[in-house]
């Protein structure tokens, strides 16, 4: 029943940690700043919580992985909308 139980919070930990960075990436969390550095830090609390990280050089690279993934989708938006308004100014 633990193992079970055990189980379900992970599961629940990696749905939560997958919605968060899919919003985060895809630009439809809040605008506040303060929203986005909260999200980010649950991401990463998150992820210690499932790898059991206690090191702090991991814990850095973490963090580093999920600015650089925020970084990259902020370029594409950039590009992607760049593009949309290529088209429109061309109609």
């Amino acid at each position: 029943m633990a193992v079970t139980a055990a189980k379900s919070v992970m599961a629940f930990r990696v749905l939560t940690m997958a919605v968060d960075l899919c919003r985060l990436t895809t630009r439809t969390m809040n605008v506040n700043a303060g929203h986005e550095r909260t999200s980010k830090a649950r991401i990463i609390h998150q992820i210690q919580l499932i790898r059991g990280i206690t090191s702090k050089a991991r814990i850095i690279h973490q963090i580093q992985l999920i600015r650089g993934i925020t970084r990259l989708t902020g370029l594409i938006s950039v590009k992607v909308a760049v593009t949309a308004a290529k088209s429109v100014m061309a109609l």
